[in-house]
């Protein structure tokens, strides 16, 4: 179905991990960091890089992490009146046919049945019926909302069903309705406190970690929509929008090394040295070995003139760090001499 993908490894860029999938149809694009991965979804892929920062989350901190993969998925069939209704809609989008689909979500909605599942099919209907030139100027509109209304209708039903939310907040990207998707994103971030993060995903432990880089992923997105090079007005607005994420974070989740470089790196693209250093030795502080905050620090003491400070940062990878990361410090260090 639409709303389902699958991974592939591929690094990616800078202080914020890149990815905007691509897929076979249309839902899912989640991937870890460290290094990050391409997730199959559409025709879509961005990537920018600053300075030598497209280094970042190719390397390992020393402590090196496993990050999740996280993949939105119809995997749940649902049975009523001896009907699967859900293997059966799944078989018509396979066989790209539009009227047994349609067909199949009359008799659905007639019945009693109100899963997950039928709001998720819901919405891969009419977004498949939006998308069919896959270029915004020939989107159908009023098929968009249609597939968005199914979504909110399913996350007011289903409040912990991230799959749910995650299409809605994916969809909202693809028409570049950054504010919109921001907004949705502070709900799910909410909610986790609300929830504990005991989140329902078909087929998947979603755990406080599982949502946290789900966030970080759709934080991603918005960094690479930004020209880092000549910051336009949009640009400012996506940046200020990954603040506000990155602080709602932080406010349940103070902690957060991703989310402390994040907004760290939002005052490092406005050239707000000063800020982003505080920041950036507050995630040391978190995260001590992490290889992309040292660098980070290190980088940014070699902008200010402190070459003493960035050689102290630099040697402490190269003796901490694996071979990636100290390989990396090497030469930002024989380049300070």
């Amino acid at each position: 179905m639409f709303f389902s993908s699958f991974c592939e490894n591929k690094s990616v860029k800078p202080i914020h991990a890149t990815v905007k999938g691509m897929a076979e149809n249309i839902f899912a694009f989640f991937a870890g960091l460290y290094p990050a991965n391409k997730i199959i979804f559409f025709n879509f892929a961005f990537t920018k890089t600053v300075l030598w920062i497209d280094y970042f989350y190719k390397t390992h901190s020393c402590n090196m992490k496993t990050k999740i993969f996280f993949a939105l998925a119809m995997t749940v069939a649902c049975a009523v009146n001896a009907q699967d209704f859900n293997a059966e809609f799944t078989k018509a989008q396979r066989d790209a046919d539009t009227l047994k689909q349609k067909e199949i979500l009359a008799s659905w909605e007639n019945s009693n049945d109100r899963s997950a599942e039928f709001f998720l099919a819901k919405a891969d209907y009419w977004f498949a019926q939006a998308m069919q030139n896959q270029s915004h100027p020939t989107v159908d509109l009023l098929a968009w909302q249609n597939a968005v209304n199914s979504l909110n209708e399913g996350i007011d039903l289903y409040a912990d069903r991230l799959d749910i939310r995650c299409a809605k907040i994916y969809t909202l990207g693809l028409m570049d309705m950054w504010q919109e998707y921001t907004e949705e994103l502070l709900r799910s971030i909410d909610r986790s406190y609300i929830n504990d993060n005991k989140w329902v995903v078909p087929g998947v432990t979603a755990d406080k970690n599982y949502f946290l880089q789900t966030v970080q992923q759709f934080e991603n997105t918005m960094f690479e929509e930004i020209d880092m090079e000549v910051l336009s007005v949009k640009d400012s607005l996506l940046l200020e929008n990954i603040r506000t994420v990155a602080k709602h974070v932080l406010k349940y989740y103070p902690d957060n090394t991703d989310n402390l470089n994040n907004l760290a790196a939002t005052y490092f693209y406005e050239n707000d040295y000063d800020t982003s250093l505080d920041i950036f030795l507050k995630a040391e502080r978190t995260s001590p070995k992490d290889a992309a905050v040292l660098l980070n620090i290190a980088n940014i003491y070699t902008i200010k003139g402190n070459k003493e400070k960035a050689r102290q940062y630099y040697n402490n990878i190269i003796k901490n760090c694996d071979g990636q990361s100290a390989e990396k410090a090497r030469q930002l260090l024989n380049g300070l001499q």
